[in-house]
């Protein structure tokens, strides 16, 4: 009695690096997960974009170093709470934390993509080296455009 659900000629293309059937089902025949993919996808790929998105991310970190260097009294214990922020410090707050998400998720993406899955794991892990992969891709696109 054949076991039904198990394909003997199963068809090798470029996702067969995913291991079982179920994966490989999803991913070339769920169009929309392929189709969201690409459009988180298309802000990282273009240099002003992602440096937008740099800045954006780091911008909250640089506001908290300037408000301790001017001796704001609301950073006398170290820390902004949300009701000691303005709306437009929240705003921003949030702002640079989406965009560190958005960088961060597409770094792993990237890497993915690029067949560099062990750094995609490491970036997963390592939130801050998504940072150092984006500067590079930042670089590495420029290069590109300025090469041709």
């Amino acid at each position: 009695m054949p076991m039904l659900g198990v394909h003997k000629n199963f068809k090798r293309n470029k996702n067969s690096w995913l291991g079982s059937a179920s994966l490989h089902i999803i991913t070339n025949y769920f169009c929309p997960l392929k189709w969201a993919l690409a459009s988180i996808m298309k802000f990282f790929r273009t240099p002003k974009h992602l440096s937008i998105l740099l800045v954006l991310s780091i911008s909250m970190f640089g506001y908290f170093i300037f408000l301790n260097y001017l001796g704001d009294p609301r950073l006398a214990d170290s820390s902004l709470d949300g009701e000691e922020m303005f709306i437009w410090e929240n705003t921003l707050l949030v702002l640079s934390f989406l965009s560190l998400l958005y960088l961060w998720v597409c770094s792993i993406i990237h890497c993915y993509k690029n067949k560099s899955k062990f750094l995609g794991v490491c970036i997963a892990f390592i939130w801050p080296l998504s940072y150092i992969y984006g500067l590079y891709v930042l670089v590495v696109s420029l290069g590109n455009r300025n090469a041709s």
